[in-house]
């Protein structure tokens, strides 16, 4: 997957011109730190991008803040229309995820799951991560096993996109 940040791009129909480059040739293209900075909405309508990742910015504190709610839940709704995966980044407590998962986000990164590792320590354990959020509830552990089904769906679709 290839990941676009918004304040790297200098000339917009050039990144047009690869981007559908990389979906021609099967790459996934994500949107990386949306809401940080300018965040030109209209380059989410140019791209089409597979995946969106929302910033930190717009996740911190977001069970405390209605304003941040609704931002994200529009972005849901947008992505959805567009077909476009929505990942929220940052994620680092409970309250966060729980009111993430109500406004409709199915994908999330963050300390609150896993601190970053490097590659070659890096492996997918479901059972890990269910272990670790097992303490939070079971409709919490619920949507998390379905979450994990997508991420499993997630990699399935980007090793079919990827032949």
């Amino acid at each position: 997957m290839l990941e676009i940040c918004e304040d790297d791009v200098t000339d917009e129909a050039k990144l047009l011109e690869f981007v559908q480059l990389c979906h021609e040739k099967k790459i996934l293209v994500a949107i990386d730190d949306l809401g940080k900075k300018f965040s030109n909405l209209d380059r989410l309508v140019m791209l089409l991008p597979d995946v969106v990742k929302l910033d930190r910015c717009l996740i911190k504190n977001i069970h405390k803040n209605r304003m941040q709610q609704a931002v994200v839940k529009s972005m849901v709704e947008l992505c959805n229309s567009m077909g476009s995966l929505l990942l929220a980044e940052g994620t680092e407590t409970k309250e966060e995820v729980l009111c993430l998962l109500d406004l409709g986000i199915n994908y999330f990164q963050g300390f609150y799951f896993s601190h970053p590792a490097p590659e070659s320590e890096f492996h997918f354990n479901e059972n890990r991560i269910l272990s670790i959020i097992e303490n939070t509830g079971n409709e919490f552990v619920a949507n998390c096993k379905i979450n994990l089904q997508h991420k499993r769906l997630f990699w399935e679709m980007v090793s079919q996109k990827a032949k």
